[in-house]
């Protein structure tokens, strides 16, 4: 079962980590402001669309977004390199 505080935890992470502000985020996702902080502060998992949104902008994979396993990092990396969608 997928662990919102730990996803909230995730987000976080990557936001510091890309000096992303919230405004940031939902700048550049689209999703709403009361959707990212749910997210951000652990009340609410995101649905897939939005982890994908969130997993390109923070520049990480899904399955690392929502289980904190990277077993797909270096081809999400390869796949970022060669794919110019953000």
């Amino acid at each position: 079962m997928l662990n919102a505080i730990e996803i909230g935890n995730r987000i976080k992470e990557k936001q510091k980590e890309k000096n992303f502000k919230q405004k940031d985020i939902i700048e550049k996702t689209g999703i709403s402001k009361a959707a990212i902080s749910n997210y951000i502060s652990g009340t609410r998992v995101p649905d897939t669309e939005s982890a994908l949104k969130l997993s390109l902008v923070l520049e990480t994979s899904i399955e690392w977004l929502l289980t904190g396993k990277t077993t797909n990092e270096k081809l999400f990396g390869r796949w970022k390199r060669n794919n110019s969608l953000l």
